[in-house]
């Protein structure tokens, strides 16, 4: 499009320039005032592009922790599901115990920094090609693809549990937390639903 804009805007400005320009200085350089007429398009579609992709990275990652969403992480799921032709695929879901008493004992702002110490901790523990997400509240679920075996997705959630059980100490306060995983594998299903 941007070509298409100076390209138009040069040839017609010299077979007709009053067609395309008003100022003697235009129609003296239409390929120059060509050139700037693209850099002006050039810089509201950037603007534009920059606008869409910031509102879809909002849409399909968490504003906490940065990590994907549950809609993100359905989709890359299912992609993985449909697309898989090696290994095993298996979904490690993560539910930290008691956290509602520790966001209303210390504050959201304790929760809220432990929230993000432990999303750290666990994307510490992923392979490249992994995928961790926040579901929502206290909940995490990570896709592990091309696992060798379940054993390999087994080991996997016995590193994420260890993580997520060592102490966090945030604003001053050492928290202990826990969490409940449970463990899917594909066994040749080809929908995250």
């Amino acid at each position: 499009a941007l070509g298409y804009v100076v390209v138009e805007h040069g040839v017609i400005g010299v077979l007709d320039p009053r067609a395309v320009y008003n100022s003697p200085s235009d129609i003296a350089h239409p390929w120059r005032y060509a050139a700037i007429h693209g850099g002006f398009v050039l810089a509201a579609s950037f603007a534009n592009i920059l606008s869409w992709r910031l509102t879809e990275h909002e849409a399909l990652h968490d504003g906490l922790t940065d990590l994907p969403n549950r809609m993100y992480f359905l989709e890359s799921l299912t992609a993985a599901l449909d697309g898989r032709d090696y290994g095993v695929t298996a979904v490690v879901y993560v539910d930290l115990d008691n956290f509602k008493d520790a966001n209303d004992g210390f504050g959201h702002d304790v929760g809220d920094l432990l929230l993000q110490a432990l999303s750290d901790r666990l994307q510490d523990t992923l392979r490249p090609g992994d995928l961790l997400a926040r579901l929502g509240g206290d909940e995490f679920a990570v896709e592990l693809g091309g696992l060798n075996n379940r054993a390999e997705g087994l080991a996997a959630a016995e590193r994420m549990l260890a993580v997520v059980s060592q102490p966090v100490h945030v604003d001053g306060i050492t928290i202990v937390p826990a969490a409940s995983l449970g463990l899917a594998f594909s066994a040749g299903a080809t929908s995250a639903a």
